[in-house]
């Protein structure tokens, strides 16, 4: 005799799920069947003890989100200007070295003063400005390529990916030598 759809009835009945006339019918399987008085017996403890954790259970302080939204937001913040920071000093290292090879270079050439005249110096600037921002869409470019390559690199059907391309390759190599094999050179040619 199978017992799975009277202990599937057990869980229901815990549950609040039955009508009067199925709790009647299982109360009277119950009554005959050891092993379904047993399961019911320990799911009724499971549901107890369940209930007992449900109320013990402590909620957390007053304002507790509150708090850590706050710190969180504090959190993102200070990454981001660590971000900022770092970038500013890199586009002003940056911008140190072109000028100083701009300068150096003028110097070195012995090319007069009238080359380094303020219209000249006022396009040398915007031309300088124009380099400026393009760096730095590509240092916001490579910041989000390297976002989405941790992305990627966190789901496990990348590295699938990797693992059957390496594989792929693997075998590519192997087919290609085994093909271009060369034969043997006879021994006649060498005498």
């Amino acid at each position: 005799m199978t017992h799975d759809p009277f202990i599937e009835k057990i869980s229901l009945w815990l549950d609040n799920e039955l009508s009067p006339q199925e709790i009647t019918e299982l109360q009277t399987h119950l009554s005959r069947c050891p092993i379904c008085q047993q399961s019911y017996q320990a799911m009724q403890q499971v549901d107890q003890f369940l209930h007992q954790a449900s109320t013990v259970m402590v909620s957390p302080p007053p304002g507790f989100n509150t708090r850590f939204e706050v710190r969180l937001a504090r959190h993102n913040a200070k990454q981001g200007r660590l971000w900022l920071g770092l970038t500013v000093l890199f586009l002003g290292t940056i911008i140190f070295a072109i000028i100083g090879a701009v300068v150096g270079g003028a110097i070195l050439m012995g090319l007069s003063s009238a080359w380094l005249n303020w219209p000249t110096l006022y396009y040398l600037l915007g031309e300088l400005g124009g380099i400026v921002n393009q760096m730095r869409a590509l240092i916001n470019l490579s910041g989000l390529f390297f976002t989405v390559a941790f992305m990627a690199m966190r789901e496990p059907l990348f590295w699938g990916y990797v693992a059957v391309t390496i594989v792929l390759a693997a075998t590519w190599v192997r087919v290609m030598q085994l093909l271009y094999r060369r034969a043997p050179l006879p021994a006649m040619l060498f005498a």
